[in-house]
């Protein structure tokens, strides 16, 4: 069976960062978001491609 390991960290009211191995993304956060961030679907969709 894989095992996958992914910590999420809030960095400040508006951000986290997410972390897999050694790679990171950088997550908007905050409820009011911005018009240029990824939103969830997108997201999904953007790491099946």
């Amino acid at each position: 069976m894989l095992e996958y390991k992914v910590e999420p960290r809030r960095v400040n009211a508006h951000g986290s960062i997410a972390t897999a191995k050694t790679a990171q993304i950088h997550l908007e956060t905050d409820p009011a978001g911005q018009t240029d961030a990824f939103n969830p679907e997108e997201l999904m969709l953007v790491s099946v491609e």
